[in-house]
C-alpha cells in the first residue's frame, strides 16, 4: 500500500518498528549501538514543525524493509525534514536501501554511519 504526501510524492507503507534496545542513547552523544548502523535520511519536504508528525509517519512507512529499532530523531538539515534512525543491518544493506529511496525520489540525500566506523554519503 502507498501513501501520497501533500506535494503528491508517494511513500510506501511499512511494518511497525522493532522495540528499542535496552540501553537507549543519550541525546547528542553520537552513540551507535554495537551492530547497528545509523541512517540519516534528508527528505524533499521542507522542515515545518507543524508537519513533522505527518512526515515522521511517512518516514516510518518508508523504512519497512529495514530492521529499524524504533530509535529516531527528527532534524532540520539544510531546511529539509530529516530523520536519523538506527537499524540492525550491515552497512552495505543500509546503503542499498538509502540509494533506492534516493533513486525513487523519496529523499534528497542520505548518510550511513556503519558500526565499523565507515561513513557513506549518498
Amino acid at each position: 500500500m502507498e501513501y501520497q504526501g501533500r506535494d503528491n510524492r508517494v511513500f510506501a507503507k511499512a511494518c511497525p518498528p522493532l522495540p528499542p534496545p535496552s540501553q537507549p542513547p543519550s541525546p547528542g552523544s553520537g552513540y551507535r549501538a554495537p551492530g547497528y548502523t545509523e541512517i540519516t535520511l534528508v527528505s524533499n519536504q521542507p522542515y515545518d514543525p507543524a508537519m513533522n508528525g505527518y512526515y515522521l509517519q511517512l518516514f516510518r512507512s518508508a523504512v519497512k524493509d529495514i530492521r529499524y529499532d524504533g530509535y529516531e530523531q527528527v532534524r532540520n538539515i539544510d531546511g529539509r525534514f530529516s530523520v536519523v534512525c538506527r537499524a540492525k543491518v550491515d552497512c552495505d544493506t543500509a546503503r542499498r536501501y538509502v540509494m533506492s529511496y534516493k533513486e525513487g525520489g523519496y529523499i534528497r540525500s542520505g548518510q550511513v554511519r556503519c558500526f565499523d566506523g565507515r561513513t557513506l554519503w549518498i
